[in-house]
């Protein structure tokens, strides 16, 4: 039987190689297909994907590499390809996958495979990778032949940071850094699980602080409940513990909602392999009260040592100039990737959040 997994791959990363290789395992021709839209703009053109593709599965022998700008399931009838494959992280992965997965049945009767990602994997994205090519951080959650792409033949905007790509793969600083490699584009919704963690590029460290924070501290406005420390380690394995937020006052004066752990162990960074993943440790919360607000939660983590310059900061219009460019923008993607059918259902509305 053959199989497609079609994707942007932009870049290819860990966890879609992993997908791959079960897949191979699996099946007897596997399709790996870069999909592109004429209207989205890529970090990496066409061809650099493809060859990234073929670099990362050069010794999987049915896996056959290939690009299509149309439809998936038109490539699946001219091909003669039986089903589909995807992978997802997250549950609202597995609810976006699911609906794309009903209109392929329902216009091509073509049944799609829902695979979960192995333990480890969960926080490896291309989208965190992008961020970390763009701001020159290690390129862990790629395998080493993407990697090796990158530093020496990828797009001449990504050159210039060869080397300091090569520094950072080496670099072990003093006190720790922190940077966010787990987050959401989506808004916080009321009652639903929203989890943000961390991941250290910096030396060792004793002590870990994560605040919540905002005017709906101080307003009352938004609360928290379930909320977990989680913690993933490099071979595997995760511990969740249940804890309390307490509010406090910072410096300036503001109060904040505040988890503080002055026995936290932080490991130095060490770059993560294809049997181990990167370590790192965050939170996971369910909001309740005012939804209008809820464009403003802001998560915090902060090492105890090298606390304003170790910090990193989380909030879900981050990458974009103001809330209201982040629903204009999100909404658009949405109705330029999707059918309009589906891509409905996850339209932001404007006017159920406080945008100004």
């Amino acid at each position: 039987m053959s199989v497609i997994l079609p994707g942007s791959y932009d870049p290819v990363t860990k966890g879609h190689l992993d997908i791959i290789r079960r897949a191979a395992e699996k099946y007897d021709e596997v399709y790996v297909v870069v999909f592109t839209n004429p209207k989205k703009e890529y970090m990496f053109s066409v061809e650099d994907r493809v060859r990234m593709l073929m670099l990362a599965t050069d010794d999987l022998d049915n896996v056959l590499v290939s690009y299509s700008n149309g439809l998936v399931i038109d490539y699946m009838t001219d091909h003669e390809i039986s089903k589909i494959i995807k992978g997802y992280r997250t549950e609202e992965d597995l609810e976006w996958e699911r609906e794309q997965a009903e209109w392929n049945y329902e216009h091509g009767r073509y049944e799609t495979e829902l695979w979960k990602c192995r333990d480890g994997l969960e926080d490896v994205s291309s989208t965190a990778a992008r961020e970390a090519i763009m701001e020159n951080e290690p390129l862990d959650m790629l395998p080493e032949k993407v990697v090796e792409y990158i530093e020496n033949t990828a797009n001449e905007k990504i050159k210039k940071i060869d080397e300091k790509i090569r520094k950072a793969l080496n670099a072990t600083d003093i006190a720790p850094r922190l940077k966010i490699n787990q987050f959401s584009l989506t808004p916080c919704r009321l009652g639903v699980p929203q989890a943000v963690t961390a991941v250290n590029y910096g030396g060792e460290g004793k002590g870990l602080t994560i605040y919540f924070i905002g005017d709906y501290v101080e307003s009352g406005d938004v609360t928290f409940d379930d909320v977990t420390f989680i913690h993933h380690y490099r071979d595997g394995k995760f511990t969740e513990n249940q804890i309390s937020l307490e509010k406090t006052m910072l410096s300036d004066g503001s109060l904040t909602y505040c988890y503080k752990d002055d026995d936290f162990l932080i490991s130095p960074y060490k770059a993560s392999t294809m049997k181990e993943s990167q370590e790192c440790f965050g939170i996971r919360f369910k909001p309740n009260g005012n939804t209008r607000k809820f464009l403003d939660i802001t998560v915090v983590i902060a090492p105890n040592e090298n606390f304003v310059d170790g910090q990193c900061c989380w909030y879900v219009w981050a990458h974009y100039p103001s809330k209201r460019r982040f629903v204009e923008e999100r909404n658009r993607e949405r109705f330029e990737h999707l059918p309009e059918e589906i891509a409905k259902r996850f339209i932001i509305n404007p006017e159920d959040f406080d945008l100004d």
